[in-house]
């Protein structure tokens, strides 16, 4: 199962490499280390007069809107996969429809420059396959990841800056389940 829980971490869709992945196992981990962070971050702001995003990215922001929208109906129409950051057997929460009511308020989306292929582990490089590869090197954990988030009042997306149309919908999920009270640290 330690391919499965890879593949989570580093595609953002549920899906299977197959077989042991020690280094993508790795990576997965300290892309939960950096998504989950140091304690309990607070809810995200309800202020009004805030944007829906602090769009940093070459994307339009209405863009970002309907990959959001994505993430809301994806969580309420579909079981959550609630702990895919980890080895254990997957654990399937039932759809949430109370996402559709969670709007975004000043979510940062921050594009990070893409990591050349020839930079890559041959076990990155297996799953990524050639430029742009869609992921970056975060120096926090020492691994490469297509995105994060930082949980909190004004939470912050991390995108690789080639995806940064389609990569958020998994982050966008992970700041839509927090606000509802789950326990988001294994995803």
């Amino acid at each position: 199962m330690l391919g499965y829980a890879a593949r989570s971490s580093l595609t953002g869709r549920h899906g299977r490499i197959g077989g042991y992945c020690g280094p993508i196992f790795f990576f997965a981990i300290c892309s939960l280390m950096i998504s989950v962070g140091c304690g309990a971050p607070e809810k995200m702001s309800n202020d009004a007069s805030l944007p829906a995003f602090f769009n940093q990215t070459n994307v339009q922001s209405d863009v970002l809107m309907d990959e959001w929208t994505r993430a809301q109906q994806h969580l309420a129409e579909h079981p959550i996969y609630i702990n895919a950051a980890t080895s254990d057997p997957p654990k399937y929460l039932p759809a949430d429809p109370r996402a559709l009511q969670i709007i975004p308020c000043g979510v940062y989306v921050i594009p990070v420059p893409d990591a050349p292929f020839a930079n890559l582990p041959s076990t990155v490089q297996a799953v990524v396959k050639g430029n742009p590869t869609g992921v970056f090197f975060d120096s926090d954990c020492l691994c490469y990841v297509y995105g994060n988030v930082s949980l909190g009042s004004r939470p912050h997306v991390y995108v690789a800056a080639s995806r940064a149309a389609t990569s958020p919908i998994y982050e966008f999920e992970n700041i839509i389940l927090y606000q509802l009270g789950y326990d988001v640290s294994q995803r």
